[in-house]
């Protein structure tokens, strides 16, 4: 089970600014995204990256058994938070930057432990 860190210290702080465009450029289990999406207004957008397919496919489905839906207010993308540029927010329906941007930096504990990414020297999976 993921659970994000500091998911409380960071949601006091965007709720505090109010973002109406987030960027979170980790997305790994999808926690604080769903977390941050939860804040914004009807008209806000979240952007949620991972250079992960898997997880970005875990939390495409994950999207769609949230009730009430968030489909238009969050985006999933497969890519690096420093390949993110001003055409992929603009897909997504970001056109003047984001308020709010969120680095979870570090180890995935999702990918540790499937031995078949390849992460780990102690399994039998290829090396990533």
């Amino acid at each position: 089970v993921h659970v994000p860190v500091l998911i409380h210290p960071i949601l006091r702080f965007a709720e505090a600014l109010q973002p109406q465009s987030v960027l979170d450029g980790t997305l790994g289990g999808g926690g604080h995204s769903l977390a941050l999406a939860k804040l914004l207004s009807p008209s806000g957008v979240l952007v949620a990256c991972d250079r992960d397919p898997a997880a970005v496919q875990r939390f495409q489905n994950l999207l769609k058994e949230i009730n009430p839906p968030l489909s238009g207010k969050v985006h999933a993308v497969h890519a690096s938070y420093h390949d993110v540029e001003a055409s992929l927010l603009g897909s997504c329906g970001v056109h003047d930057g984001v308020d709010f941007i969120l680095l979870d930096l570090g180890l995935s504990s999702d990918q540790l432990a499937d031995d078949s990414r390849g992460f780990s020297f102690k399994a039998a999976g290829e090396l990533d």
